[in-house]
């Protein structure tokens, strides 16, 4: 298969490094952009979606990598390798968002993204074999158990609330939230399973159904008493698992089309140097998003925090392009 048909892969992850970049400088702000803003519990933006772009930019080549890892080193060795990776992402993500279990609000779980992606790359490690359909059937289940679970009441220190409300007070929905962002990763395998040889052109009419699925139930549960099944990030909701993963490949199956199929994009294209070095990028990029934070007013309004947003966002990609250049690639 053409190494051209790869490309897009490329593009996607870069331009999720692009938008984690933008749209976190923009929140360091007390005025943060209206354009980086995260729903506050129900609802949608368009930085909901970055998080959902980083596992399905994961799931591309997770089976990929896995069967060549086989073929290479060994089913035991292998197995070894990703459980090491995954772990070792959950005790970054940990260093920078540290566990603080108890507060005022009862016992929290917070973490961030990077333990959320490494507990997710975990969880479908015992899956990733499976068939496409039998991956699918998993899916649904945990997710139906999933959703049971979140409708559960706990007693906590401020009165009786369910798991769901829990997860909005945790980071990124805590642990519970984990098997959310799990079944985003295993549902991304079975929207794309294999990046050498998937026909693309079924991630638009996959996405769209995954997307359509996502809508349909937030709107039943605006109609009727659902618990907590409408989108929401930060309980982390079955609707968010399905508008994220398939508004994901909607947008991956647009760069395939005019990357790899219309040929519009060459390689020169902007977003590849991101894409060589997108775990150093992410570990860096906080520090750069400090130097502005301390530079600039805290309650900076829209166009100072716009203008800091893309001059930052410049400078790490030319940071990313110069390492390209030199070959440099801190992956992990």
């Amino acid at each position: 298969m053409a190494t051209d048909r790869h490309f897009s892969i490329d593009l996607f992850r870069g331009l999720a490094i692009l938008l984690m970049v933008f749209g976190n400088t923009s929140l360091a702000f007390k005025e943060g952009g209206f354009w980086a803003t995260h729903a506050e519990d129900y609802g949608f933006t368009a930085g909901d979606l970055v998080a959902p772009m980083f596992i399905f930019a994961i799931a591309m080549t997770y089976k990929m990598s896995f069967e060549k890892g086989i073929e290479r080193e060994g089913r035991l060795k292998t197995y070894v390798k990703f459980i090491r990776r995954y772990t070792g992402l959950i005790g970054i993500g940990f260093l920078f968002h540290p566990v603080v279990p108890v507060s005022e609000k009862g016992i929290l779980f917070s973490w961030g993204v990077l333990a959320a992606i490494g507990l997710a790359g975990l969880l479908v490690l015992p899956f990733i074999r499976l068939s496409r359909w039998l991956r699918l059937l998993v899916c649904l289940l945990v997710l139906v158990g999933y959703h049971l679970v979140l409708n559960a009441s706990i007693e906590m220190p401020q009165g009786l609330m369910s798991v769901g409300e829990m997860n909005w007070h945790d980071g990124h929905g805590g642990f519970i939230g984990g098997v959310g962002w799990f079944t985003m990763l295993l549902l991304s395998t079975v929207l794309l399973d294999d990046a050498r040889t998937q026909s693309y052109g079924k991630v638009w009419l996959t996405g769209l159904l995954t997307l359509l699925a996502g809508l349909a139930l937030h709107w039943a549960w605006y109609q009727h008493d659902l618990g907590n099944a409408g989108i929401s990030k930060e309980r982390v909701t079955i609707a968010y698992v399905l508008v994220g993963v398939g508004g994901s490949a909607i947008l991956f199956a647009i760069l395939h089309w005019l990357a790899d199929v219309k040929k519009w994009l060459t390689k020169s294209a902007l977003l590849v140097p991101f894409a060589r070095n997108p775990f150093f990028i992410f570990v860096i990029h906080p520090f750069f998003i400090l130097a502005f934070y301390l530079a600039l007013p805290k309650d900076s309004g829209d166009l100072v925090v716009g203008l800091a947003s893309i001059a930052n966002t410049f400078l790490l990609w030319r940071l990313a392009k110069w390492m390209d250049s030199k070959r440099y690639y801190v992956n992990f």
